[in-house]
């Protein structure tokens, strides 16, 4: 629902109220902008909040009509007597980083002119590829040059890609560290990772979760042999070969998941009763709020384009950290361009426009933007005991005791020279 059909909707003698888990400035400006008064920010229960706006507007279910694009707007949704939900809802995954690539493509998915890509002399056409098989596949057949994923993803893809000396991968960039946008969730007599061993856990095969879970299980001194596993073809939702969908089976145990589906499983964060979306006693055990050097976002090119495209490649990271500074900056003005930068990189990655709030949320809550610094340093300091050669030395030896992959890989990297990248505002330089 856009801004000119509030508007309308208003004109005619209806109300409209904006209900939200998070509290956002941005939100509050456009509730002003339209002449929403009924702004509910920080609801923990969206529930509750619906039955006090019936009781206070002496409404029935059937009167009302209720919008929304996520897992915990579902109890809301279905007691309203009309529901409705935007293309594509619930099919939101871990992207809060690609804010900054849509951002430095001007806000739109072919380069605008001013844009940092166009600055670097690029033109980028984005689209969004949910499936990683098929984006490795694409990959391997040139269709596309770039592959986007976590470094766990990557090491999975290097088994298929280092088969051609062209495809081999060569990490270029370091987008984020997932900060709370990923979560473990377990039933109840799970206290610790310990408590794992005999128990059953749902994870997504060839997903972002896995170093994750292989991290965990090492901490604890676990190993895979130590629990069962169930694989998932897909990552987000309720329903299908999901691993929350396999949470509400009673033999499993325990899932990785992302965190809206993690808030919906335990009941917005407390215990999961069996109601709505809730598996009965389950609870957030672990995220990456607290383990957040775990799941980082990487891009990788491939080899023979590499080789051949160098320097363009390194337009493409230049542009990358200074479209990341321009985010920051509008982050702290708040200003329309903000408003504008997130509903478009919204529409592009969660479908809709108008999800604006869960945008912000995901690029500023749930990862933490690796930025100009954290380039260097992942790729460049040998003492930095999460580097890429030690993370992918350590993802590797897991997955090799998982069978995910049949030998250690050598991923490459762009080996940039660092100084080189000027026009930076806020890089310490090296």
């Amino acid at each position: 629902l856009d801004g000119a059909g509030i508007k309308y909707w208003q004109r005619v003698g209806r109300r409209v109220a904006f209900v939200t888990g998070r509290e956002s400035a941005a939100v509050a400006r456009r509730a002003a902008e339209l002449g929403v008064t009924l702004l509910y920010q920080g609801a923990k229960t969206k529930l509750l909040v619906y039955e006090q706006l019936l009781a206070e507007l002496k409404l029935t279910d059937e009167q009302v009509a209720v919008m929304g694009d996520d897992l915990v707007d579902l109890p809301m949704m279905r007691r309203s007597g009309f529901a409705i939900a935007p293309p594509g809802a619930v099919a939101e995954v871990r992207r809060g980083a690609d804010l900054v690539t849509v951002h430095a493509n001007g806000d739109t998915k072919r380069t605008a002119s001013g844009s940092a890509f166009a600055g670097q002399k690029l033109k980028i056409e984005l689209f969004r590829e949910d499936d990683f098989v098929n984006q490795v596949s694409r990959f391997m057949e040139g269709e596309i040059v770039y592959l986007r994923g976590t470094m766990g993803m990557m090491n999975m893809a290097a088994d298929v890609t280092d088969k051609d000396q062209r495809t081999r991968l060569v990490i270029v960039y370091q987008h984020s560290w997932s900060t709370g946008g990923d979560a473990f969730v377990v039933k109840r007599g799970i206290k610790s990772v310990k408590d794992l061993k005999g128990k059953t856990i749902a994870i997504q095969a060839y997903g972002p979760h896995v170093d994750y879970m292989t991290k965990l299980l090492s901490d604890a001194g676990l190993t895979i042999k130590d629990v069962n596993l169930v694989w998932t073809k897909d990552l987000v939702g309720p329903e299908g070969d999901t691993p929350m969908a396999k949470l509400y089976d009673e033999n499993v145990d325990a899932a990785f998941v992302i965190i809206p589906d993690a808030l919906a499983l335990t009941n917005q964060g407390n215990v999961g009763t069996g109601a709505e979306d809730s598996a009965r006693g389950a609870v957030i055990m672990l995220s990456t709020k607290t383990a957040s050097r775990i799941i980082n976002d990487v891009y990788a090119v491939r080899k023979d384009y590499f080789d051949q495209n160098r320097d363009e490649v390194r337009r493409f990271v230049q542009a990358l950290m200074i479209a990341e500074e321009e985010v920051r900056d509008l982050y702290k003005a708040k200003s329309s361009r903000y408003n504008k930068m997130l509903s478009a990189a919204a529409g592009m990655i969660l479908d809709s426009t108008g999800a604006i709030v869960d945008m912000e949320g995901m690029a500023f809550l749930d990862a933490e933007m690796a930025r100009y610094d954290g380039n260097v340093k992942f790729f460049t300091d040998k003492n930095y005991p999460r580097n890429f050669s030690k993370l992918n030395n350590e993802i590797q030896t897991a997955y090799i005791g998982l069978g995910l992959i049949a030998r250690k890989a050598a991923l490459l990297q762009g080996n940039w020279d660092y100084s080189a990248f000027t026009g930076l505002r806020y890089a310490n330089r090296v």
